[in-house]
């Protein structure tokens, strides 16, 4: 009867313990969903979903364990060979809010010129940019308190004069 009580114990502070790390981190649909729920909001285009790539997401986890500062310095996208979004927040932020930002950027996309206009649009061509399939994130808590997120691309969107779809 005693190691049984002792057993259930221990269950309980490895499930608290666990739900403790899980709500720190996100799971992969958490930032693939908003991604795709964007790409498949595109009229007249067929974009296709992105899918998750442990290697880039590896990649982008490494650099978020680097930002624990919470500044936004782009990592250079493993020489160029990915695209990437960051994100930071005074506070908690989740990955799903995160892309929610980039995406809330459509209305200063001007498709038919392929231009920002009047704000920032390049994270969300990057969220949308059709020759993009693959996605990892990576997300640290900042020694302040707040959130950095980033995601990276492969290939990467946002090349100078092509247009995203």
């Amino acid at each position: 009867m005693g190691s049984f009580s002792i057993l259930c114990i221990l269950s309980l502070i490895l499930i608290v313990s666990c739900s403790n790390i899980t709500s720190a981190q996100d799971s992969p649909a958490d930032y693939l969903k908003p991604h795709n729920a964007a790409r498949s909001a595109i009229e007249g285009f067929n974009i296709p979903n992105l899918v998750w790539d442990n290697k880039i997401a590896a990649f982008a986890q490494n650099y978020a364990n680097q930002r624990k500062d919470c500044k936004v310095i782009p990592s250079g996208g493993n020489g160029g060979h990915y695209g990437e979004n960051l994100a930071i927040s005074n506070g908690y932020i989740s990955g799903a809010e995160a892309v929610k930002l980039w995406v809330d950027e459509q209305p200063h996309f001007d498709h038919y010129n392929n231009k920002c206009i009047d704000g920032e649009c390049l994270h969300y061509t990057q969220v949308i940019w059709n020759d993009s399939l693959r996605v990892g994130c990576g997300k640290v808590k900042c020694d302040n308190g707040g959130t950095f997120i980033t995601c990276n691309y492969y290939p990467p969107g946002n090349i100078p004069g092509q247009d995203p779809f």
